[in-house]
């Protein structure tokens, strides 16, 4: 599917591709779950009447940040659509015509730690947040793929998913629905079947 494209900010509506904003906590993905996968928002030219914008700085990818929020009241909530390129992302906050009265959020972008974001919301006001990036360290997975006969003549690529149990109970998610973050950076498999890539400390 093509977007518009937005030179300086991605608008989105509140449905499931928007997202942001709070006061944030941390959380480091070491001695965390990471599962090693292997891989085969709309654009608006009007701005909501109630939304959360989430200022970028420069010296982060706006195409690489990841940003799964929920509006209060919301079953299931939303992810944004990363755009490249983009200052800043505007995110709906209005619910069945009715202002949301609080969002939570979980934003991340590589090479920095996990953010969450819980922040309530009023009619009266349209919040900024500003995501600044605490840098993490990285380290170095090596390994070897075994039973590969299926992807035998094939070019294969890898990405590690961070799986954040905690963060189901945080955005008070249904049971079953575990939130997976992509993290570290994209690898190839060797002839071999070895592979080494990096993923957050």
């Amino acid at each position: 599917m093509n977007f518009p494209k937005c030179p300086k900010a991605a608008l989105s509506g509140s449905s499931p591709w928007s997202s942001k904003v709070g006061a944030g906590v941390t959380h480091p993905v070491s001695g965390s779950l990471l599962v090693l996968v292997l891989a085969a928002g709309v654009c608006s030219s009007q701005i909501p009447s109630h939304y959360i914008a989430i200022d970028i700085p420069d010296n982060v990818n706006s195409e690489s940040v990841f940003i799964r929020y929920i509006l209060a009241g919301e079953e299931l909530g939303g992810w944004v659509q990363p755009r490249p390129s983009v200052t800043s992302y505007i995110i709906g906050t209005t619910r069945e015509g009715q202002s949301a009265t609080r969002i939570k959020a979980v934003l991340y972008a590589p090479g920095c730690a996990i953010q969450t974001l819980d922040l309530p919301l009023s009619n009266s006001n349209n919040p900024r947040y500003s995501f600044i990036c605490r840098p993490l360290g990285s380290v170095w997975i090596a390994g070897k793929l075994i039973q590969t006969e299926r992807l035998a003549g094939r070019e294969v690529n890898l990405h590690v998913k961070y799986i954040a149990r905690w963060a189901q109970s945080f955005l008070g998610l249904p049971v079953g629905i575990p939130l997976t973050i992509p993290v570290g950076e994209e690898a190839y498999l060797a002839a071999d079947n070895h592979f080494r890539i990096s993923v957050p400390d």
